[in-house]
C-alpha cells in the first residue's frame, strides 16, 4: 500500500514538472578511442549526466549524431538502458560507430594532413531520453572534441 501511495505520488510530482532533466555534464574517454583512415572511429565514449531527482531515472535511449565539418559521418549508441542514480553523477558507457567511407569523403583534402598525424574535429549532437514511472526527459547534447590520428 505505502509502495502505491508512493508510485502515485511520484507520478503526480512528475507530471506537475517537479521531475528536473538530467543534466549533461560533458564526454570522457575520446582520446582512449582508436581512429584510422581505413577503419574509421571504434571504441566506447563515458556520456556525463548528472540526475538532481530525488528518485533514480532510466537513459532508455540516445539519438547522438557524429560529424565532421558539418556531414554526418556515424552515431553513438546506448547498447543498454543505464540508471541514473538519485541526486548523483553517473557516467554512461555508449558505442561509437562511423562509416569508414562517409568519414573518407567528408576527409577529402585533409586525409594526407590526417595520416600525417593530424586531429580530427568530431561533433556529437543530439538528445539521450530518461525515464522515471513512464515519464519521459530528454537531456540535450552538444560537444565538439578534436581525435589525433594514431
Amino acid at each position: 500500500m505505502r509502495l502505491l501511495l508512493f508510485a502515485c505520488l511520484l507520478a503526480v510530482a512528475t507530471g506537475c514538472g517537479l521531475v528536473e532533466s538530467p543534466e549533461f555534464r560533458g564526454m570522457r574517454g575520446w582520446d582512449e578511442l582508436a581512429v584510422s583512415a581505413a577503419g574509421g572511429v571504434q571504441g566506447t565514449v563515458l556520456l556525463v549526466l548528472y540526475n538532481p531527482n530525488p528518485v533514480a531515472l532510466t537513459a532508455t535511449e540516445v539519438e547522438v549524431a557524429l560529424s565532421v565539418r558539418g556531414k554526418r559521418v556515424g552515431t553513438l549508441t546506448l547498447p543498454e538502458g543505464a540508471v541514473l542514480p538519485a541526486r548523483q553523477e553517473h557516467a554512461v558507457r555508449l558505442a561509437v560507430a562511423t562509416d569508414p567511407i562517409g568519414l573518407g569523403r567528408v576527409l577529402g583534402d585533409g586525409l594526407m594532413a590526417f595520416m600525417k598525424g593530424g586531429a580530427l574535429p568530431f561533433r556529437a549532437e543530439g538528445t539521450v531520453t530518461a525515464k522515471a514511472l513512464g515519464f519521459s526527459k530528454e537531456v540535450p547534447v552538444d560537444v565538439t572534441v578534436n581525435l589525433p590520428m594514431r
